[in-house]
């Protein structure tokens, strides 16, 4: 193999080699040969090609969100996945598609309507302000650039065009809004009993013949697979980072460098009344809303109530009916002459007329709150993390391709990682194709270390990427093969599997029995004295149901016809592999639309609509999908 490659690439055999590379470097250049290299389409939709570093780029933002929804360790076999590998590749499939369709359609967003989104998303604001160093930050973290990311916001909000065209074209009749306040608040009368698995395990003893007979019977089913045992290095950027050293200079400057991200700037909360006037008013004009905004300034001083002179004075509709109220304002949201005047009051103070482009404002300043600035030690330790963590990865980076390169050129060893990296060889435990702890409980590990190239040739793996801040090379120390195990070995396995397959078919064939004699006209009270069974009420609406069990039956409970004239509905089944449960359904009362207030009901109303809405949302991307022609290449992905 690879070894063999490496002994006989000499003399003559090494000599051809080179001669064949030189071809298309003499005839193309180099760049025509990597670039040729370098373009991977890894999916074909509507003869647009889907290139591998995009595919990438979704796989990596992807699975970010999934690491914060669930961390790092429970997503990783996920990610590794067939599955959502594919899952990744149709999602570009309909980003493709949707591009085309709107693109063809004409649906635009322009370069105010992105800068607007963007400065207004509160994941890029600081203290209610947009913050350029937080955005590019947050953007870099993401493995965007800049114009990559906000191409990538305009594509969606050009989809978000077509999605509250849709929205807007359903509606939702007085009749469906009824029909679903009555079941959204339909009551339902049933008491339940549960059977548990734990009586069953009791009840069922399993002999040593028993044990021996299923050995016999499916020997080849208790064996252990094949298991390896690594020495490895690891970069993290984690592990550099825990290295580093932060002084405190260094974390002084940063914070002085940055005094908007530790200070909580001035505000203050006002009312105005506005005389609405042309920048270019005649003098007339002019003199006339300066002299009413002076009256109603001294009007105001005097005693009347400023926000009913707004309500009725003010030319701007949505703050006069609140009485003028702004709400909090912050120094750069204004026009100039506006804040400097609002900045330049006390609580409780009116100003003079005030000319703006729009007109005359006349001011009150309601609430008055004075810049705060952490103090450097409470952030100091945030500060130094987060020093620690940029050092380290730009460590990580510069260590990756030498390590990369050292892992390839010196493939029988980890001690030149070791000894030019400074990176500490460590030792796995034993693990198989499919399970491991520690290093081996990712997939990717394990992949790597079941290789012809680690097991059979002794050589490094390959640089493998776990995630992307972490990066390890392995090779092999032991290997044994899969080999059968002993019966005293799994006796307790084998004693345990039987128990609990015997106790479940008990605690089924249980349930079935009761429910059997329930449904021939036994008696409810008379079968749960018989089998010892406690009856529990069932809270009468489904959202009252707060613990698991009660919520589990009431699934049940909630999906059952309803009983007729004086007759129960009786039902159950497991709700676990513990668990059987028996319920008797007496009533079912529809809940009342009448009850229900106009504020409520026009909240069911629109919740109902945006649902129809997604719908025909769904069906139209459905539609896309079936009139596109489309590819994947699943071995590239």
């Amino acid at each position: 193999m690879l070894t063999a490659i490496r002994e006989k690439a000499t003399g003559w055999i090494a000599w051809a080699i080179v001669i064949l590379i030189s071809i298309p470097f003499a005839l193309w250049g180099i760049n025509s040969y990597f670039e040729g290299a370098t373009k991977i389409v890894v999916a074909v939709a509507n003869g647009i090609e889907i290139e591998k570093s995009d595919y990438l780029q979704a796989l990596a933002r992807q699975q970010r969100k999934l690491v914060q929804m669930a961390g790092r360790d429970r997503v990783k076999e996920i990610v590794d996945s067939p599955l959502f590998k594919r899952q990744v590749a149709e999602s570009l499939i309909d980003e493709t598609l949707e591009r085309e369709f709107t693109q063809g359609q004409g649906y635009r967003i322009s370069d105010e309507q992105l800068n607007d989104f963007i400065q207004k998303n509160e994941v890029f604001q600081v203290d209610g302000r947009f913050d350029s160093e937080r955005y590019e930050r947050l953007v870099g973290n993401a493995g965007l650039s800049m114009t990559g990311f906000e191409t990538q916001q305009r594509q969606e909000l050009t989809m978000d065009q077509v999605r509250s065209s849709l929205v807007e074209t359903a509606f939702i009749t007085p009749t469906e809004v009824d029909n679903f306040l009555k079941l959204l608040n339909q009551r339902r009368t049933a008491v339940y009993a549960v059977l548990m698995l734990d009586k069953f395990l009791q009840a069922h003893q399993v002999s040593d013949a028993d044990i021996a007979q299923e050995y016999k019977e499916n020997s080849k089913q208790y064996f252990e697979p094949p298991m390896v045992r690594v020495e490895y290095v690891e970069l993290s950027v984690e592990r550099l980072a825990k290295e580093i050293a932060i002084d405190g200079g260094e974390a002084r400057r940063h914070y002085n460098d940055a005094p908007r991200r530790y200070s909580k700037p001035g505000a203050r909360e006002a009312s105005h009344i506005l005389l609405s006037l042309n920048e270019h008013a005649d003098p007339a004009a002019e003199e006339a809303a300066r002299a009413q905004a002076a009256r109603l300034a001294s009007e105001a001083r005097g005693g009347a109530d400023f926000a009913e002179l707004a309500r009725i004075h003010s030319a701007d509709p949505g703050s006069a009916e609140r009485g003028g109220d702004l709400g909090v304002i912050l120094k750069g949201v204004m026009v100039q002459p506006f804040e400097q005047a609002v900045f330049a009051l006390g609580e409780g103070e009116i100003s003079e007329p005030v000319r703006t482009q729009y007109g005359y404002h006349v001011i009150k300043v309601t609430r008055v709150s004075e810049s705060v600035i952490t103090p450097f030690e409470e952030v100091r330790d945030e500060i130094e993390d987060a020093l620690r963590r940029r050092a380290a990865e730009a460590q990580f980076v510069e260590m990756a391709e030498p390590m990369r390169n050292i892992a390839f050129e010196q493939p029988d060893s980890l001690a030149p990682l070791r000894d030019e990296l400074g990176l500490d060889i460590q030792t796995s435990g034993w693990f198989s194709a499919d399970n491991g702890e520690g290093i081996a409980f990712s997939i990717k590990v394990r992949q790597g270390a079941f290789t012809d190239e680690v097991l059979v040739d002794g050589l490094n793996t390959d640089l493998i990427e776990i995630d992307p801040d972490t990066l390890v090379v392995m090779r092999k120390i032991d290997y044994r093969d899969r080999r059968a195990l002993p019966l005293d070995a799994v006796r307790d396995v084998i004693e345990n599997d039987l128990r609990n397959d015997r106790a479940a078919q008990a605690l089924t064939q249980a349930g079935d029995a009761i429910l059997t004699e329930l449904t021939e006209g036994a008696a409810w009270p008379k079968l749960l004295e018989k089998h010892r069974l406690d009856e529990a009420t069932l809270p009468a609406a489904f959202d009252a149901a707060t613990d698991p069990l009660a919520k589990a039956v009431a699934g049940k409970v909630f999906a059952a016809p309803r009983p007729g004239a004086g007759a129960p509905v009786f039902g159950g089944g497991k709700i676990d592999p513990q668990t059987f449960v028996i319920y008797r359904l007496d009533a079912v009362q529809a809940g009342d639309p009448s009850v229900v207030t106009e504020d409520a009901r026009e909240q069911v109303k629109t919740a109902l609509r945006v649902r129809q809405g997604e719908l025909l949302f769904d069906s139209f991307r459905d539609r896309l999908r079936k009139a596109a022609d489309f590819e994947i290449f699943e071995d590239r992905l």
